[in-house]
């Protein structure tokens, strides 16, 4: 089953239930469209590279983690941030590096040895 006919039909079966709870109460209902989920990207040497959800106040390090973390060839001083077309490097052993926020369609690239 694709992922927008389950998001479809979990959709329509939340609407169902949520009408039928709320008439039986006799609470008026208001039904509004999920907010689309973001992502940004990890790539390079992490264990698990792909799409990571969007968080607000993730950081850089988070995200990182989230990917599974440096393979054996990783270097986190050789991370990578793309965005907005500007590319910048960081070195998540400096504790400053570490929180630095990362948002929507960033792409961050762990390089290697």
């Amino acid at each position: 089953m694709n992922w927008v006919f389950r998001s479809i039909l979990g959709l329509m079966l939340f609407s169902v239930i949520n009408q039928a709870s709320s008439q039986a109460a006799g609470v008026p209902v208001v039904a509004a469209d999920p907010a689309p989920q973001r992502f940004l990207s990890v790539a390079g040497e992490v264990k698990k590279p792909g799409r990571v959800p969007y968080r607000r106040g993730r950081t850089l390090q988070q995200a990182v983690t989230e990917a599974g973390g440096p393979t054996v060839f990783g270097r986190l001083n050789r991370v990578y941030l793309l965005r907005n077309g500007k590319r910048y490097r960081y070195d998540l052993k400096q504790v400053a590096h570490q929180k630095l926020k990362v948002y929507p369609d960033d792409v961050i690239t762990i390089g290697g040895k």
